[in-house]
Formats: C-alpha cells, structure tokens, sequence
C-alpha cells in the first residue's frame, strides 16, 4: 500500500468515526433527555458516570507507542470525552424542538 492509499483509508476512517460520533451524540441526547424528563437520574449520578468513564480511559492504554505519546493521546482523549458528556447533558437540558 503507497502513502496516498494509506493517508486516503485514514482519511475514510476519520469521516465513519465523525458519522458515527454526531450518531452516538444525538443516541446520548435522547436517551438522557428521557432519564432527566423522568427524574430516574440526578445530577450527582450524571457526574459519577463521566467520573467513572474518564477513570476507565485513564487504565487503557494505547499500545506499541512511546510513553510520552501514549500519555499525550491519553490527555486529549480524555479532554475529549468529557466535552462531549458535558455537551450531551447540556443539550439534553434543553426544551426539545
């Protein structure tokens, strides 16, 4: 496989993980959206499962790369993931339209 064919399937494999990403962020909307609307989750328990989610992040690693990029990888991951939740909860918050 030549580097255009390489950097042509990464590129392929970004836009699936985006589609997927805006799925599983209007999937988490949804699906909170009906737990706060119904009072079966508080804001205490919403905290403990982001907690919990990052915490699980931090105790996998990313194989096969030097410590320094494996804790860099780590860091923005786990900055990414609780932006999302914290932009999932904030949509959910609010009136459906």
């Amino acid at each position: 496989m030549d580097k255009e064919q390489e950097i042509a399937g990464w590129k392929r494999n970004c836009a699936v993980l985006g589609l997927a990403l805006g799925g599983m962020n209007h999937f988490s909307t949804e699906i909170l959206r009906v737990a706060i609307k119904a009072a079966a989750i508080s804001d205490a328990e919403i905290i403990a499962i982001m907690e919990q989610v990052t915490f699980n992040m931090k105790n996998t690693g990313a194989d096969g790369l030097p410590l320094e990029q494996e804790t860099e990888i780590l860091r923005e991951s786990v900055q990414f993931i609780s932006l999302y939740i914290e932009t999932v909860i904030k949509q959910a918050r609010q009136p459906e339209q």
